[in-house]
């Protein structure tokens, strides 16, 4: 690996549009201490998030193996060809855009690079203030790798994976590359992959993976380019000899790669296929609601990210408080109804905004079209813990069809949460009671597995969540029935 020196860092940058040799390894510039700067929009020293400090597991889930039962993922490259693809073709996908991509992919889950001059150049302005923009309020994870000297702090959406010198390029260097470190890299595209096959995924279709020059023999993009240009002998001296190293890597550990541009320079030594050739997945759309102003605005910005993180689509809306934390919760049904009026042709996964993803969420892919509703009921005698021994309809995770029949038992719920009778009463107790008294139009339910509405402490022998409650309201209920100010 080549070792980039506190002198080097120093060195001016080149001329936009000059030409520089290639380098295994980028760095952020370091000041004049010699320490890495402090960059514009990095977290303040000190600064600790409230809720990622008091509950770890509500951060941004990022883990080997976290995609493990997606079975695909999408990474986009830089190359001419993805001009080509529709954007909105990959909704709902699992996407691993590398650098520039997030401005024709703003929903993308993951946002990847290694090369610290990206981050600088976004800074600069260099391709406008509309792209800075979108980059800061992209609502998507920023892994970055670590590389010498340095690391990224950014965003609060920041993951920082490493690469170590040490670590070889063998199947089981990405067991759990997330959390020790990844092979050296020599590229972010390179990165983006290693970074998809440490998630977990089987199928890695690339998209943008062109690997050719332009006429002048010159690297080329979808986009307007980078301020720094390299000769296209880059790609066949330094680029693809490593890409043919690591492919037979990933074929060994049960990876298959899939080159979507069958002119790519990479087509010779992976399978290709074309993006038509991909059958279309339905999946539901995340939806949930805060009351303004309350600490639970700060879970929904971390709920909204985390169905990111899994390909989903998500809506959060803001609701204003009725002054009593049960009374809250019975705007559930009213949200859910908004929803169902804003998504008509969506299938929704109702969230409360303390619940997180943590795998992926499988078995709501192309359901069953005869479904209406599903939620889990639990049987609390199965957990020692409760003291309990009823069964109750758990309200946290609720997938929903958008059919007449759902809609009504919807209005119903509401209607119920107003009536006067329960004034005061969760609205999961409402539910309780309508499911035993429910004489609407036939409504078709399924039951959801337990890891799909894990309480994460009193349920935990279920054993690995799939998406997991952290139980906000153990804290939150008594500021908010504490009235206006109290934020709990």
């Amino acid at each position: 690996m080549a070792h980039i020196t506190t002198k080097d860092l120093h060195k001016p940058p080149p001329p936009e549009g000059s030409k520089e040799p290639p380098r295994a390894i980028t760095t952020a510039m370091l000041g004049d201490d010699g320490k890495p700067r402090q960059l514009p929009g990095k977290l303040p020293d000190g600064y600790e998030d409230k809720w990622t400090k008091e509950n770890p597991d509500l951060n941004e889930v990022i883990h080997s193996g976290a995609w493990a039962d997606a079975g695909r993922a999408f990474v986009i490259g830089g190359g001419p060809s993805v001009n080509t693809v529709d954007p909105d073709r990959l909704k709902g996908e699992l996407v691993i855009g590398i650098n520039r991509a997030f401005e024709r992919f703003p929903w993308q889950a993951i946002n990847a690079s290694m090369d610290l001059r990206f981050w600088a150049w976004l800074n600069q302005r260099r391709w406008g203030e509309a792209a800075w923009e979108m980059w800061e309020a992209g609502n998507y994870a920023k892994v970055w790798i670590h590389v010498e000297n340095c690391s990224y702090t950014g965003t609060p959406t920041i993951h920082s994976a490493e690469q170590k010198a040490e670590i070889p390029l063998a199947p089981e260097s990405f067991d759990k590359a997330l959390e020790e470190g990844f092979p050296p890299s020599i590229d972010s595209g390179y990165f983006g992959v290693m970074l998809a096959a440490a998630l977990g995924v089987k199928t890695i279709y690339l998209l943008g993976f062109d690997m050719h020059g332009n006429e002048m023999g010159q690297q080329t993009w979808w986009h307007k380019g980078y301020p720094v240009v390299q000769d296209a002998a880059i790609y066949e001296n330094i680029y693809i000899p490593r890409w043919k190293g690591l492919i037979p890597v990933l074929e060994e550990r049960g990876h298959t790669v899939v080159n979507l541009n069958a002119d790519s320079a990479l087509a010779d030594f992976m399978k290709v296929g074309t993006l038509s050739g991909v059958k279309r997945r339905k999946r539901p759309r995340v939806i949930g609601y805060y009351t303004s102003g309350s600490p639970y605005e700060e879970l929904a910005k971390g709920l909204k990210l985390n169905a990111a993180l899994f390909g989903l689509e998500c809506s959060i809306y803001a609701m204003d408080s009725t002054g009593s934390w049960e009374g809250n919760t019975q705007l559930k049904p009213k949200v859910i109804l908004q929803a169902m009026k804003d998504h008509p042709e969506d299938e929704l996964l109702y969230l409360d905004v303390d619940a997180r993803i943590e795998a992926y969420p499988d078995l709501l892919d192309n359901m069953d079209p005869k479904v209406d509703v599903m939620w889990h009921q639990a049987d609390w005698g199965k957990y020692a813990s409760t003291g309990r021994t009823d069964l109750e309809v758990l309200g946290g995770t609720v997938w929903l069809r958008n059919t007449k029949a759902t809609k009504e038992f919807i209005r119903l719920w509401d209607k119920a949460c107003r009536a006067p009778e329960n004034k005061g009463i969760w609205e999961q107790r409402v539910l309780q009671k309508l499911v035993s008294t429910y004489e609407g139009p036939p409504l078709k339910l399924q039951e959801l597995p337990a890891a799909y509405c894990q309480i994460y402490d009193i349920m935990a022998e279920v054993g690995a969540p799939v998406i997991a409650h952290y139980q906000a309201s153990r804290k939150l209920k008594a500021g908010v029935n504490a009235g206006p100010g109290h934020r709990g």
